[in-house]
């Protein structure tokens, strides 16, 4: 581990020193965690990029360095980061969180490495988060190439704009299948430029695919350019090389979303509302409108001292499935999609033990028994996000009641209900050059408990190369 990061550290470097990217800022943290119950809450481990154990009491640290820069870029530029992370508790572990190069252009990037992200329509900041890209799982290792955001289609006067993606990567080697491979694209459509109303749509599809299988039912599961252009195109695989489930269903675990949005802007503020499908097979991609998903309307102010200067409200609903059963035989009825789960990927839809969509469906850091795949993907959940400022203290909250139903094949009976609150801030140079983030959550019902807990953590930025920005 030390020397991996002595080399991307020291490549990084080189990079910055010999004028082909920008100069990094330094960043060093550290803090410790407590509170009662027997996890933490859980929007204190949800949507943290896969940050924190779930032990209510631990200490933690990391040290890392980035660019930082604007989106867009008329030159070729080099971007970069690193970022060592490590805990201290009854889980003990330390790890290379993100490394990664990046270069880019005003309309086209290429990366390499693992870096933290989120993708689809919703909200940014505030959202429960994308139903399969949320940033809950901690970052993965790719080979990425696409737009920097969203670019003017030529000749359309800036009034229509694409955002691109297609990427190849790696899971972690401690799954049930070895050696998986993580392909993933999207393409999304951007309507309006500058006139006050904007409209977009999208659709993003990963999967799973390739691997070994301790199952000798399945073995070892196709890897080959043939392979990747089916699991590409989302077809079934070759009957002579395959199971015949690989036959009738697509060639590895695939997910996919439908997103759209519409957007308005007006003087002092910007409204919109959003939908973002999720379906696992033909039976849900099948529908422009799959009623599982998630629902949203936020509104953000232009004023941004007031006390609530940006809100959003959302519903998710991933109880439907396309129904209750699925047959595989004579009759494909097209039902149980069981949402993140597989029968040859029996780790689902996670990295790292956490579910790499939409939280809510339960990550397996949560199951009692440490089984792989989630025990909870079918839920109905209303959500509140707020931000502003009270005096002048920044602050971020959430509001969320869930409804858990389990899985078809395993429902949990009587349905458990969960409110989980959470609430953040950032007190700024409370030492020179270190700010002080606190995030403080609670939870109160039967699917994760009672518990409340808050972090502490200290971070301090230094740029050693201020005299050379000059």
């Amino acid at each position: 581990m030390r020397k991996m990061v002595l080399m991307v550290t020291g490549l990084v470097l080189a990079a910055s020193l010999s004028g082909q990217g920008g100069l990094p800022h330094l960043f060093v943290y550290g803090g410790v965690s407590g509170g009662v119950g027997e996890t933490k809450p859980f929007w204190n481990v949800s949507k943290q990029h896969g940050k924190y154990t779930l032990q209510p009491f631990d200490a933690f640290g990391g040290i890392g360095l980035k660019t930082e820069s604007e989106r867009k870029t008329h030159g070729l530029r080099l971007d970069y980061g690193v970022e060592w992370t490590g805990t201290l508790g009854n889980e003990s572990r330390g790890y290379l969180h993100e490394a990664y190069l990046e270069i880019r252009n005003s309309w086209f990037l290429v990366r390499a490495g693992k870096k933290e992200e989120v993708t689809g329509n919703q909200d940014t900041t505030l959202s429960l988060g994308s139903t399969i890209w949320s940033g809950n799982a901690r970052p993965m290792p790719m080979l990425v190439a696409g737009t920097p955001g969203y670019i003017d289609i030529p000749f359309t006067g800036g009034y229509a704009e694409v955002n691109a993606l297609l990427a190849h990567g790696w899971f972690e080697s401690d799954r049930y299948v070895k050696n998986v491979f993580l392909h993933r694209k999207h393409l999304h459509l951007r309507f309006g430029g500058d006139f006050f109303i904007n409209g977009s749509v999208g659709f993003q599809h990963v999967a799973q695919w390739g691997g070994s299988s301790p199952d000798p039912e399945y073995g070892d599961l196709p890897s080959d350019w043939d392979a990747y252009l089916r699991v590409l195109m989302a077809r079934s695989g070759d009957p002579a090389t395959v199971h015949e489930n690989e036959v009738i269903n697509s060639l590895g675990n695939h997910l996919g979303s439908r997103c759209y949005r519409l957007d308005v802007k007006m003087t002092a503020c910007s409204l919109g509302i959003y939908f973002q499908s999720i379906f696992e097979d033909s039976s849900g991609k099948s529908r422009p409108f799959n009623r599982d998903g998630i629902w949203g309307v936020y509104y953000r102010s232009r004023e941004k001292d007031r006390v609530v200067n940006h809100m959003v409200a959302e519903y998710l609903h991933t109880t439907w499935q396309s129904g209750p059963v699925h047959n595989i035989g004579d009759t494909v009825l097209g039902g149980n999609d069981n949402y993140f789960n597989h029968s040859i990927y029996r780790d689902g839809w996670t990295y790292h033990g956490f579910v790499i969509g939409i939280p809510l469906i339960t990550s397996p850091v949560f199951n009692e028994f440490g089984e792989g795949g989630t025990i909870n993907n079918r839920v109905v959940a209303v959500h509140l996000g707020l931000e502003g400022v009270i005096g002048s203290m920044d602050y971020r909250t959430f509001f969320t009641y869930s409804i858990n139903k389990g899985l078809y094949v395993k429902p949990i009976s009587p349905v458990r209900s969960q409110f989980s609150w959470y609430f953040e801030t950032t007190v700024p140079s409370v030492l020179p050059h270190t700010d002080l983030d606190i995030r403080m959550a609670m939870d109160i019902g039967a699917m994760y408990g009672n518990a409340a807990g808050v972090i502490l953590c200290l971070r301090r930025t230094f740029d050693p190369f201020r005299a050379l920005r000059r």
